[in-house]
This record gives C-alpha cells, structure tokens and sequence, in this order.
C-alpha cells in the first residue's frame, strides 16, 4: 500500500465530517478496520471496500489506489 493512502482515507473521511465509527458504520466495518486503514497497517484494501469507499465519498477508486 502506498504511504499517501491512509492520508486520502482520512481527508476523504474528514471532508464528509465523519469520524471513523460513522465511516466503518456507513460501509459495514469495523471501527478498526478504518483506523488500521488510517494508520497504514494493512497492505490492501479489497476492491469492493475501495468501491464503497469511492461511492460514499463521490471520490474515483483511483484517487485511493497507487
């Protein structure tokens, strides 16, 4: 994963004016799941979590994938 990842995770989050919880609850998830997110401790994230996340955030799966 690359290092900008957890970065644009977290923008995309704060730009909606989510917290983590309501993120992961907004895409099925644990509140876990999006702080390892945010803190780069997972080498991918699975494509249909990066749709979710492209959908929720009107951003294009690309803006999130190196």
């Amino acid at each position: 994963m690359a290092d900008y990842l957890p970065g644009r995770i977290r923008k995309a989050r704060l730009e909606l004016g989510l917290t983590q919880a309501d993120l992961a609850g907004k895409l099925r998830l644990s509140e876990q799941t999006v702080a390892n997110w945010e803190a780069g401790r997972v080498d991918s994230i699975r494509i249909a979590n990066l749709r979710a996340l492209s959908d929720l955030t009107g951003k294009p799966i690309r803006w999130f994938r190196p």
